[in-house]
């Protein structure tokens, strides 16, 4: 097959590709030959960067394959790809690890007010009683979202004698012992943590929390999103942090267009980070040899 690489991938895993017998064309650092190559090319292979959208997509008129190298294909124009007949594949499980560990790291990193003593270490205060955070121990989990990641933060959450609940509208039976399933509503009031582990398109879904559902919280509720962008309602998110109703917050995945930040940029106890949940070398290895399996896989049909 002829293979076009829009970003880089392992040069292992593209000597791996070749030696299956396919033409791996790399353009993540010159596009001048897109054009040309475009014509040709069977299977394009994008991670999150690149946007595939239609215009892009209609000059492939050999396409037959997309592989996006990650968990969310909302770059990719995937209804007129489909319609094409054009199949669109990801590697899910590569980032799981990553995502996982970071998001226990964030709720460590909020509870216990990392950030804000590091900050008035480098100003020059060395005061510590008004740092005092919370413990995890005991303290409720509340899983919105009990896929792959979600199930990986439990397990980490349990090792830290959390209790954890857990809701999500794919599954009927909890998949882990001692992790209940329950709707949402019964899930807000309980949790005194709460992150954010479902699958969400921000151009087609409203936002699941909005400001009846932050009236469920628990007061000083602490919430992760590591997911996705427009989860929670970006006005009510500001009122509740500025009237106090959440003591802290972890958000991994600001949109450029939102006001989040220039509404909360001075308030300490928010954290904002720029989409680096998965960002490791261990997720970025997993991601090319998982595509160097879909490949041998397609190559095999």
């Amino acid at each position: 097959m002829f293979i076009l690489l829009y970003e880089e991938i392992s040069s292992s895993i593209i000597e791996k590709i070749k030696e299956l017998g396919h033409e791996i064309y790399d353009i993540s650092k010159d596009r001048s030959d897109e054009e040309e190559l475009l014509k040709k090319c069977e299977v394009i292979i994008v991670k999150s960067k690149v946007n595939l959208n239609k215009e892009l997509i209609s000059k492939a008129k050999n396409l037959k394959y997309i592989i996006k190298g990650g968990v969310g294909i909302d770059n990719i124009d995937v209804d007129f790809a489909h319609n094409l007949g054009i199949h669109v594949l990801n590697t899910p499980d590569a980032p799981i690890i990553s995502v996982a560990e970071y998001v226990m790291g964030l709720i460590i990193a909020v509870s216990r007010k990392v950030i804000q003593s590091n900050y008035s270490i480098k100003i020059g205060n060395f005061e510590s009683d008004q740092f005092k955070g919370i413990e995890l121990y005991g303290k409720i989990l509340g899983l919105v979202g009990f896929g792959r990641i979600g199930r990986e933060v439990a397990k980490r959450a349990l090792t830290f004698s959390m209790k954890v609940i857990a809701c999500d509208k794919y599954l009927s039976n909890s998949p882990m012992p001692g992790v209940p399933l329950m709707p949402l509503n019964q899930l807000l009031p309980q949790a005194d943590i709460i992150s954010f582990h479902l699958t969400f398109d921000p151009k087609k879904d409203k936002p699941i929390i909005q400001q009846e559902q932050i009236d469920l919280m628990k007061n000083n509720v602490i919430l992760i999103n590591c997911a996705k962008n427009g989860i929670i309602d970006d006005n009510s998110f500001i009122k509740a942090v500025k009237e106090g109703k959440i003591g802290g917050a972890a958000i991994d995945v600001v949109n450029y267009n939102s006001n989040l930040i220039s509404e909360l940029k001075d308030m300490q106890n928010i954290i904002f980070t720029s989409n680096i949940a998965s960002k490791t070398f261990e997720t970025e290895q997993r991601i090319s040899e998982h595509i160097y399996t879909i490949i041998k896989g397609l190559g095999q049909k």
